[in-house]
């Protein structure tokens, strides 16, 4: 059975596994075998909604582990599986490093990840190169960066999670301290705080009055 699933979606490009409830044991047994395929041009998963697990998830991650070439997938969408948090966080930035060079828009949104994913997420910046529009790596002056992996992440969104300030703060630092090069057109989406505004990078607030902490202009409030 999973090697007839596996060659079925050889040549699918988008999966929706949404609104899917798991019953059985190893339920996703067959998602982990196209993924492992070398042969497998998924491009985008789509998770919402789907009651998935960090256990779960952590499945489909060592699947793709196991693969010896790259992922072609450039969108995964976890909206709204609110029993996914900071635990999986550390291995779904690994897995993004090391398997998913291709990956461009992140949807964490309406989950219950906090800031402790955006910790892992600023350690992904921090160990990988940003790999641009212009086919170019921004950080070429520092090989270290090169050790844990390439990224092309243009767009993690994470409106309606357990992140606060504290948080959105460490996202921060993805810019402040030049992990992504000024023009690269990263962003990160996250929902409203009070007293936050965006601006450009390295402007502060000389108006202590008005207690307000000013970000990078990538990172968009909604």
């Amino acid at each position: 059975m999973v090697k007839e699933f596996e060659d079925c979606f050889v040549n699918l490009l988008r999966l929706e596994v949404a609104w899917f409830t798991y019953n059985s044991k190893n339920p996703l047994g067959w998602l982990e075998s196209v993924l492992v395929s070398e042969y497998s041009s998924l491009a985008e998963l789509d998770f919402s909604n789907s009651d998935l697990t960090s256990t779960k998830l952590r499945g489909l991650l060592d699947a793709l582990h196991k693969r010896n070439a790259y992922s072609p997938i450039t969108v995964i969408n976890f909206t709204g599986n609110r029993k996914l948090n900071d635990d999986i966080a550390e291995d779904l930035c690994t897995c993004i490093a090391k398997k998913l060079p291709s990956l461009k828009t992140l949807y964490l949104d309406h989950t219950n990840i906090g800031d402790g994913t955006c910790k892992a997420i600023f350690h992904l910046f921090q160990n990988c190169s940003f790999f641009n529009d212009r086919k170019s790596f921004s950080h070429l002056f520092d090989p270290n960066l090169m050790k844990e992996g390439t990224t092309r992440l243009k767009k993690i969104s994470m409106e309606g999670t357990k992140i606060t300030k504290a948080g959105v703060d460490i996202l921060n630092e993805v810019f402040s301290q030049g992990l992504v090069h000024r023009r690269d057109a990263i962003k990160f989406y996250v929902h409203k705080f009070t007293n936050t505004q965006s601006s450009p990078a390295n402007t502060i607030s000389d108006d202590n009055t008005l207690d307000k902490t000013f970000y990078d202009k990538r990172i968009v409030f909604y």
